[in-house]
């Protein structure tokens, strides 16, 4: 199933990647690259996830959404850890990066918006402006 193969792949980023900014940026790359590569099983995807939980296939699926999100806050943490996040916004900070994915997959399905190789990079760049530890304590936006 792709979904095991693209949990296997956020496993394996979260626990080799060393920099934090980097570990976050291609998880969120590797959330990317399965719809470019194959927007109709996304399109099949979106509608397993956000459709009623009536079959056994949406059923199975309920538990890669879990695994997406846990591999995705587990990068964020790591941005904690590192100090680049405040760990009060922990939360948020998933939050906004799960509405990223989310938003900018979607755009691509239903509104032909590029998903481009550089994409992860600029929104997790923009992110941590407003998410930055540094921009918490100062005030600044």
């Amino acid at each position: 199933m792709p979904l095991s193969k693209l949990v296997a792949k956020l496993r394996h980023i979260v626990t080799t990647v060393e920099d934090p900014i980097a570990c976050l940026e291609q998880v969120i790359e590797a959330r990317y690259a399965v719809f470019r590569d194959d927007p109709d099983s996304g399109r099949f995807l979106y509608s397993l996830l956000f459709g009623p939980s009536v079959s056994d296939v949406a059923s199975d699926v309920e538990s890669y959404r879990d695994s997406l999100i846990s591999w995705t806050e587990s990068a964020v943490r790591r941005l904690a850890e590192a100090d680049v996040v405040a760990r009060d916004r922990i939360d948020s900070c998933c939050t906004a990066c799960r509405g990223l994915i989310i938003v900018s997959t979607l755009d691509f399905i239903f509104r032909d918006r590029a998903l481009g190789g550089d994409l992860a990079r600029r929104q997790v760049h923009d992110l941590l402006r407003g998410f930055g530890k540094n921009a918490v304590a100062t005030g600044q936006r």
